[in-house]
Order: C-alpha cells, then structure tokens, then sequence
C-alpha cells in the first residue's frame, strides 16, 4: 500500500503529532498495531481512547476521529473486527505480528 503521507496530514491534520503519525502510518500499510490510544481510535472504542489519551492527544481526539472517517484507507479501522482484518491482511503467510 502506498500512500503519500504529505497528503495525509494536510491542513488541520497537521495538528496530529509526528510521533503519532508514524504509529498510524505503520498501521495502515504495515498492520503493525499501535499503542492503546490509536488501538482504541482504530477499534472505535472512544471511551478507551479517552482513558488511554494524554493531555494533548485528549485534546485532538475529534481530529483524530475525522482522520480515520476521512483519510484513512477503507477497511483499516472502524471495529475490532475490521482491524483485526486488516492486521492479518498485512501479515506475509505464516507469520505472526508482536504486539
């Protein structure tokens, strides 16, 4: 999957902190799962995300959520269901992702 991250991120999306667009970014095209903040975004789980988010990504957690709404790929997030799709989905055959 490749995906221009400039694009990603414009605009108000630029307000997302780099060190959390490289733990979306290895999501979305590596199925590599994040921390407990963006797994709950991912999963669709906001009262997890609120609990697990800092002072500043609490802040942000709308912009997130329209994030993965408007820019992210189909099929990357939205349930458990749909990001344990995806994770598998990035997976070569055989092989089993860390957590």
């Amino acid at each position: 999957m490749s995906l221009n991250t400039t694009t990603l991120f414009e605009g108000e999306y630029a307000a997302i902190p780099a060190l959390m667009r490289d733990g979306i970014m290895r999501w979305v095209t590596e199925g590599v799962k994040p921390g407990s903040f963006l797994w709950a975004i991912i999963c669709n789980d906001l009262r997890v995300a609120i609990a697990a988010a800092d002072e500043e990504n609490l802040a942000l957690l709308p912009l997130y959520v329209r994030w993965f709404h408007w820019q992210c790929p189909a099929g990357v997030s939205g349930s458990p269901e749909a990001a344990a799709w995806h994770r598998a989905s990035r997976q070569p055959a055989g092989a089993v992702k860390s957590e």
